[in-house]
């Protein structure tokens, strides 16, 4: 009889206070390359650090020079599924607006 695996497929979050929470999201961007394509990772969050993932996800990619031929779509939140590969995964709509909400409200408090 083969062995059960006890292989642990649990992303935690990136954020650093919240290392030890697994993660629900998948903050990534489309990217491709010549006739490749995959989701460019910027980070993992859970409910309660998504916002700030985000933002420092969205610095990060601000940061991001394309190489001739290499393109990076849009910055978005994907609902984390270890059970689906990457281009598979589905953007979590209702979170994204809710961390979009929460941006404008940070910075109609600054500005």
């Amino acid at each position: 009889m083969g062995k059960k695996s006890t292989w642990d497929m649990t992303v935690y979050c990136s954020h650093p206070d919240y290392r030890r929470s697994p993660a629900r999201y998948k903050i990534a961007a489309a990217w491709t390359g010549g006739d490749y394509s995959e989701l460019k990772t910027y980070g993992f969050a859970d409910d309660d650090c998504v916002l700030d993932v985000f933002r420092a996800a969205a610095a990060r990619l601000t940061r991001f020079r394309s190489c001739e031929g290499e393109t990076v779509g849009e910055l978005r939140i994907y609902r984390l599924d270890t059970e689906r590969s990457d281009l598979k995964l589905e953007p979590a709509i209702d979170v994204e607006r809710r961390v979009q909400e929460r941006l404008h409200l940070l910075t109609d408090k600054v500005g």
